[in-house]
């Protein structure tokens, strides 16, 4: 797997794989997905798209992708969906049914580019409410449990347990603690990938009780092993090394 930017602070991560046969998943980033030979397969609960170039996944649509024997471009991008939808209509992507794909092949290469550059060089919050706001900003910078979080969070905007929950699922549309094990998986890729430490211990460092629980949630999540993801190649295409 080659990596291509990776930027917690942004929210935006590229990297081009070989093969992907991921099992159904879903998680909180738009999935944007290049193949110039377009022979993806993409499977959503209500349909499923044969030889696709290029696609659009809205964040935390359960999906399934198989792309074999070719290079596959994938960005993720954890960003507004209002304003990302404004890019993709100024391109002539219109997602339909929620979902954008293309079987007709076209080099989509320099669009993945730009709309990485877009995030990358403007503020592109996930979401304007201030309450929302400040949850991210706790849960991409802690390691704690769920229950420490919830404390450190109720004090902080001074609401109840319930209606927080209530609130981040209605906005973000995923739960409070589905989000908390998707920053710990971030932070355990980056620790990993910057060659700070294995996969053991950035485990442990992210909050994760073992390496067996990382991986639960990454194929939850992702749909992969983190084996695919987490080898020596990896981590040589981002330090250069």
């Amino acid at each position: 797997m080659k990596l291509l930017e990776f930027n917690r602070e942004k929210g935006v991560y590229n990297f081009e794989v070989e093969n992907i046969t991921s099992e159904f998943h879903a998680h909180p980033a738009v999935e944007i997905l290049y193949s110039e030979s377009g022979r993806m397969q993409i499977e959503t609960a209500a349909s499923v798209f044969h030889e696709v170039s290029f696609a659009v996944i809205p964040a935390n649509m359960r999906h399934r992708i198989i792309s074999e024997n070719e290079p596959t471009n994938v960005l993720l991008m954890e960003c507004n969906p209002g304003l990302l939808q404004k890019q993709l209509v100024a391109e002539q992507i219109e997602l339909v049914n929620g979902v954008y794909v293309e079987t007709k092949r076209r080099n989509r290469r320099e669009l993945m580019k730009k709309l990485t550059r877009w995030v990358l060089q403007n503020e592109v919050p996930i979401t304007l409410h201030n309450e929302i706001l400040v949850c991210l900003d706790y849960l991409n910078s802690t390691s704690s449990d769920y229950k420490q979080m919830m404390t450190v969070l109720k004090s902080s905007i001074n609401l109840s347990e319930s209606r927080l929950s209530h609130m981040f699922k209605e906005e973000m549309g995923i739960s409070l603690k589905k989000y908390l094990v998707w920053c710990r998986l971030k932070r355990a890729f980056q620790g990993v990938v910057e060659g700070r430490v294995n996969m053991y211990h950035a485990a442990l460092e992210s909050g994760f009780y073992d390496q067996a629980h990382l991986s639960r949630a990454f194929k939850q999540l992702l749909g992969i092993r983190p084996s695919i993801v987490y080898n020596s190649r990896t981590v040589q295409n981002l330090t250069g090394e």
